[in-house]
Order: C-alpha cells, then sequence, then structure tokens
C-alpha cells in the first residue's frame, strides 16, 4: 500500500466514495474545492455545527460504526453544497461540536482509506505532521505511521500530539496517546530494534525548553501487541551522574551507573573565565557542582552493522549554569529482549583555539 500524504480530496470524491483517482477535474464548479481540500500540509476547513452533527456527534461517541448518512443536511462553500458524510469509529475519543467527516475531510491514502480531520471552532486545527511507510506489525505488509496534532496557524507549537497506525492489510487504525504529547518538531523513524527484522517506532519531540530537551519514545509490536519499550524519562531517572569543579583547572564527571569518572580540562574556557572560578595558583576559590541535563538527542545507530539499531543518548553536561556548556555525555544502548540496557559511554569534550 503506498502512502500518499499529499493527495487531494475532490468534489467527485466527496459525493462518491467509490470514485479513488488523485486527479483533479479543473472546472468552474471544482476549481474552489480543489484549493481547499488540499490536506497536508494544510488544514482542512470544516463546517459550523448544525443539529445534525450535534446528533450525530453523540452516536459516534459510544465507539459503535454508524451507517451510512442519508440526511442530506449541508454546508455552503463558495456557493456549493456539500452533504454531510457518514460517522465511523477510528478509535478517537474527542468530544469535537463539529461532524468527523468521513471524505469531506481527510487525508488520503491511494486504496481509498480515509483518516478524519476534527475542527474545534477556533483557528487551532488538527493536522499530519509527518509520516513514514513501513511493516511495524510483522505481517509482511507495509504500514503507515503517522502523527497528528493540533496546531495554531504561525505557530510550529504542537498540542496532543497522537501517534497512528493503518494497518497495511486489514486497514484498521491505532491511535497512541504520548505520555508527553506537546512541543516542537515531532519526528519519526521506523527500523529494527530489538532484532526480530520488524521495524519498530521510534518518536523524537522538541520540548522546547533553554536546555533542548527531548521526549523519546521507541515503540515495538511484541506478541502482536504494540508496546512501549522505550521513554526518555525512564532514561533521565535512571542514569545518574556527580559533576564537580576539582583544583586544576578541571571539572570531574562521574557516571554512577557506569561507575567511571571522566575528567575535563577546562582551560579551553580563557583566562576571563578561569578568573572567576580559581585563584592564581590553580585552587578553587569555592566548591562549583554541575549537572548532566536530561536527554537532548536520541540517535538509532548501527553499530554492528546486523541490521539491528542501538540507540545513542545525548546529553549535556553544565557547569556553573544552563548555558556554560563544558561537554556531552554520549550513551549507547542495546535492546537485552526486556529492555534497552547500556552497552558503552563516553564523555564528548569541545575543542579550543589552537
Amino acid at each position: 500500500m503506498m502512502f500518499n500524504y499529499y493527495g487531494t480530496i475532490m468534489p467527485r470524491q466527496m459525493h462518491d466514495p467509490s470514485y479513488s483517482t488523485y486527479q483533479s477535474e479543473p472546472n468552474a464548479d471544482t476549481a474552489a474545492f480543489d484549493a481547499a481540500y488540499l490536506v497536508m500540509p494544510r488544514v482542512v476547513p470544516y463546517p459550523a455545527p448544525s443539529s445534525y452533527a450535534k446528533e450525530t456527534a453523540k452516536k459516534a461517541s459510544n465507539y459503535e460504526p454508524q451507517p451510512a448518512a442519508t440526511n442530506t443536511s449541508s454546508w455552503l462553500h463558495n456557493g456549493h453544497s456539500v452533504p454531510y458524510p457518514s460517522y465511523v469509529n477510528y478509535g478517537y475519543n474527542y468530544n469535537y461540536t463539529h461532524p468527523w467527516p468521513s471524505s469531506a475531510a481527510a487525508f488520503g491514502f491511494n486504496d481509498g482509506s480515509r483518516v478524519p480531520y476534527p475542527s474545534y471552532g477556533n483557528n487551532m486545527r488538527r493536522a499530519v505532521i509527518t509520516a513514514k511507510e513501513g511493516d511495524v506489525s510483522g505481517d509482511g505488509y507495509p504500514d503507515n505511521v503517522f502523527i497528528t496534532a493540533d496546531q495554531t496557524p504561525d505557530s510550529p507549537y504542537l498540542q496532543n500530539i497522537t501517534l497512528n497506525i493503518q494497518n497495511g492489510k486489514t486497514a484498521q487504525y491505532q491511535s497512541v496517546a504520548l505520555k508527553e504529547n506537546s512541543g516542537y518538531n515531532p519526528t519519526l523513524f521506523l527500523g529494527d530494534f530489538t532484532g526480530n527484522r520488524v521495524n519498530d517506532i521510534l518518536v523524537t519531540i522538541d520540548s522546547g525548553g533553554s536546555g533542548g530537551m527531548i521526549y523519546a519514545y521507541v515503540f515495538s509490536d511484541l506478541n502482536g501487541r504494540l508496546m512501549q519499550i522505550f521513554d526518555s524519562d525512564d532514561f533521565n531517572a535512571q542514569y545518574q551522574y556527580d559533576v564537580r569543579y576539582v583544583n586544576n583547572y578541571k571539572a570531574q564527571v562521574l557516571s554512577l551507573n557506569f561507575r567511571q569518572k571522566y575528567v575535563i580540562d577546562l582551560q579551553y574556557k580563557g583566562k576571563e573565565y578561569l578568573s572567576e572560578v580559581y585563584n592564581p595558583n590553580g585552587t578553587l576559590k569555592q566548591p562549583v557542582v554541575g549537572w548532566v541535563s536530561p536527554v537532548s538527542g536520541l540517535y538509532p545507530i548501527d553499530f554492528d552493522r546486523n541490521g539491528t539499531f542501538e540507540l545513542q543518548a545525548v546529553q549535556s553536561i553544565s557547569g556553573r549554569y544552563n548555558a556554560d556548556g563544558i561537554g556531552y555525555m554520549q550513551t549507547a544502548m542495546k535492546w537485552n529482549g526486556r529492555a534497552f540496557t547500556g552497552d558503552r559511554q563516553n564523555a564528548v569534550i569541545f575543542g579550543g583555539d589552537m
């Protein structure tokens, strides 16, 4: 199944569900719709609530598929009347006052299936942010994996970020709520982390905080069930450090999990910086305690070149304040059959002028 998220939903498709060719029919009657229903990255316009829409919404909220709509209630757009299509059960649990069109407001796959786009009645709209195609269920059929979110025009900030999967064999949809579901620039990566030759799903979201922290999750189909097997918050809580400045212009980083000590030479910071922290003889004026920040990067890398990806987490090391970076911790993790465990760790330092 080829995923086509740049397809347009044309007027004929709205009236005739069997029509699945993603080609416009340029004429005066359809020109306005051709522009209005470009669904990615643009937002689909929605009608105002009607008594029919509200009543159908009550029925759909019971998670029961509804029969094809026979009501001819319509809304006007540029003088054209468009009938409300039927509600279908996509597994979403939103309480919108607007209807959930099954074809009039959707982005399309070339098998004719649709994903509904709810509307809020204000400037915020639901949109598909990014999408990938690959077999994540292990049945040999490529699945459609995509992220949806609520966005406001002219703002990169996203809310209610959700992972969605359409099974390539059954065409059924599954939505996965993320623990941290607000932020910026959500991305997807499909690759095998567990060694079973089936793609797993890595979701990464920028938090937008000053420390560059990210939210990252890995999902895997294990024994026919989609399971979360990595959470960046759990990693941040598990891996602990002790960072302190020591005499002779150095910082000491202790990795408590790996029981390793790393020593960073601070002389590259320059005389002005060092004079604020050290006496002329190289002894500390007062204790300085730094820290290792939460994960700011999580990267899939196949270190062994065996087709199974490891995860490499990157965390910044700070000295006196957050922007006072003195290096990075890099932690490579492998899947051991039950969890990701630390395989090796390095401290990376900044270079100085020659």
